[in-house]
């Protein structure tokens, strides 16, 4: 039995690209993927079923040396990945979602947060 695909999302479309394909607006977690989707792959996002319910878009990066940077909320967890040290990142203003595995080099202004980290869980690694 082949297992079903998943709908992700909703993302908002950030601009068209030719006539068949759409360039997506994908959360950091989903940084790898080409962010252009042939609109075969697309389906409209459903009305929400909540009336009056307003999801606030997540808060744009913050420009850092002309290079953006997103606010590290929590680190939820640590390992070593290819002999090199990552954190699992909760991001201020994302759903639980865009958690991602990031390594210490790209956790930029984020020390206090990861010493906090490590004095709650001294185990880690």
């Amino acid at each position: 039995m082949k297992l079903s695909h998943r709908h992700l999302g909703p993302y908002q479309v950030e601009c068209s690209v030719r006539c068949f394909a759409y360039c997506l607006m994908l959360p950091h977690s989903m940084r790898c993927l080409h962010p252009v989707f042939n609109v075969i792959k697309l389906t409209p996002a459903p009305p929400d079923p909540i009336i009056g319910r307003h999801q606030t878009p997540p808060p744009p990066p913050e420009l850092i040396d002309s290079e953006e940077e997103y606010v590290v909320e929590e680190i939820l967890d640590s390992r070593m990945f290819h002999q090199k040290l990552q954190y699992f990142v909760e991001w201020e203003g994302y759903r639980i979602v865009n958690n991602s595995w990031e390594y210490w080099d790209n956790l930029g202004n984020a020390a206090k947060v990861v010493v906090d980290f490590h004095t709650r869980h001294p185990e880690a690694l």
